[in-house]
Formats: structure tokens, sequence, C-alpha cells
């Protein structure tokens, strides 16, 4: 018999993610991706908002035990601002792998 209903707890962590997930760190996993991926990203020009934002838009709990997480960010990096998305998996020791990261620049 299993006593958890899954979905309710996606949900449950969802909604107080940022009582779970250190805000900081997650800024600086996404700063750190941009670089790498950023030479495939396309530079936008209009007008755009300099507010850092990390929005967790969706929160999976996989069968091996590992959240998945999507994120979406506006971050100001090197004079433009990068807006996005990632997708996160992490278990509970606090380790992740980034699955995917995608976005573009604006200036």
């Amino acid at each position: 018999m299993n006593i958890v209903n899954r979905k309710k707890l996606e949900e449950t962590l969802s909604s107080n993610w940022t009582k779970f997930i250190d805000y900081k760190s997650l800024n600086d996993i996404a700063v750190n991706s941009i670089e790498l991926y950023a030479p495939n990203w396309s530079t936008i020009y209009s007008n755009s908002s300099t507010l850092k934002k990390l929005q967790l838009t969706k929160l999976e709990i996989q069968d091996n035990n590992q959240i998945k997480i999507w994120i979406n960010f506006v971050i100001p990096f090197n004079e433009k601002t990068a807006v996005g998305a990632m997708e996160l998996l992490f278990d509970l020791n606090g380790n992740y792998t980034l699955n995917n990261i995608v976005g573009n620049f604006y200036v």
C-alpha cells in the first residue's frame, strides 16, 4: 500500500521550493550554465528588464528518487539580460545534473 500521494507531494514541494532549495546556489548554477551555453544563444535587441528572477515552474519526483525541476530565469549577464529556462535533476544529498538549458540574450 502506498501512503504517499506523489502528485500532492510534488505540488507541496513546488509551492514551497524556496524553503529547501538555496536561492543563491541555484542562481550560481544558472550563471555558470549560461557561461557554458552562451555561445549558442541569440542576442535580441529590445527593451529588456534587468531585474533578476528565478522561478520554479515545475517539479517532478522521478522513479529513481531524484527530483526534476524546471526553472525560468531572467539574469543580468555581461551587460545583457539572459532570459531562459533550465532543467535540473537532483538527489536528496544536493547533487545535481543540468539536463538542459535554453535561452537568449536581450539588450
